[in-house]
């Protein structure tokens, strides 16, 4: 019994001063508390957003054509028609656009191009051997003559002479003058045409389509030189002596008949059919027909131009 006692007593003691030394530590680690807290806390001051400048150019608004009536397109016998809206490469109406097709003498445009890329206005070129096939404004042999009125000869009568002059004086000679016409097409994306010739004279490797026809167009209505010249309805050309002259009218029946109408190329072989690329302008509205393997060119031409301006507006499209 005492020893059991003595066990209890002794157990109470230590539980006590445990407690006791517990106490004291609790109390001396407080003293060593610092009175200011040690964290910092971010500054909260507000501020203005940082923000840097970018310099982008926004671009005008673009304007679409929209048709506004339910009346159809008129009857067109050609193989393939297509109309665009120039400045924003809207397609509005088309009809087999990717054909290949003889494009006949709208070769000439990709002729007046490269002869535009390689050669000064006022170069004198010196015509050796001209040619006779098909339509000629009648150079003759050692004629002298400018590169303009080359131009205006090919584009304004579609003289097969003067477009082959114009390859023919290439300094690389006129098989590299093709080559360049063709290295346009890859530049252009075009992806159905292939030229042979620089006139549009018959070959069954030399082909081209409406839409291939439509992106050539729009590059010569931005020629300023070209543009004026496929223009023209009528004009009297001279060697550089000033004796020999070539009177020319345009082979275009529409220009001075369509409002608006500035060009471009005419065409017509056998194996073709009747060939027109248009340009016409209204009201700021600029718009490329091309037609190929037609029976009536120039009477569906003005039908589908008349019925695209009474039945289109152009507007904006939201995105």
């Amino acid at each position: 019994m005492f020893l059991s006692d003595f066990k209890l007593f002794l157990k109470r003691l230590f539980s006590n001063n445990l407690r006791i030394i517990l106490f004291i530590l609790i109390f001396l680690s407080c003293l060593t508390i610092p009175s200011t807290f040690v964290y910092s806390f971010p500054n909260l001051e507000k501020k203005e957003l940082p923000f840097r400048q970018i310099n982008i150019e926004v671009p005008a608004t673009q304007l679409y054509p929209v048709k506004i009536t339910n009346t159809e397109e008129p009857y067109l016998s050609a193989k393939s028609v297509i109309a665009v809206d120039v400045d924003s490469k809207a397609v509005i109406y088309q009809r087999n656009p990717d054909e290949r097709l003889y494009p006949a003498s709208t070769t000439k445009m990709m002729t007046a191009l490269i002869a535009r890329q390689e050669y000064p206005l006022d170069k004198i070129a010196s015509i050796s051997s001209p040619l006779r096939d098909g339509q000629v404004i009648g150079l003759y042999q050692d004629e002298q003559i400018s590169i303009e009125n080359l131009l205006y000869g090919m584009l304004v009568y579609s003289g097969n002479d003067a477009a082959q002059a114009l390859a023919d004086i290439h300094p690389k000679g006129s098989d590299y003058f093709i080559q360049l016409m063709n290295q346009k097409v890859e530049k252009l994306g075009l992806t159905d045409t292939n030229f042979v010739n620089p006139t549009g004279l018959e070959n069954y490797q030399h082909f081209s389509s409406v839409h291939d026809l439509a992106i050539i167009g729009t590059e010569i209505v931005k020629d300023p030189i070209l543009s004026k010249i496929v223009d023209t309805k009528e004009i009297t050309i001279y060697d550089q002596s000033g004796k020999i002259a070539h009177h020319l009218e345009s082979i275009n029946e529409l220009l001075g008949v369509v409002p608006g109408l500035k060009g471009i190329k005419t065409g017509w072989t056998e194996s073709s059919g009747e060939c027109l690329v248009a340009y016409v302008e209204r009201d700021d509205k600029k718009v490329i027909t091309v037609l190929l393997g037609s029976f009536n060119r120039f009477g569906e031409t003005q039908k589908l131009i008349e019925w695209i301006f009474a039945n289109f507006e152009w507007e904006e499209i939201g995105i």
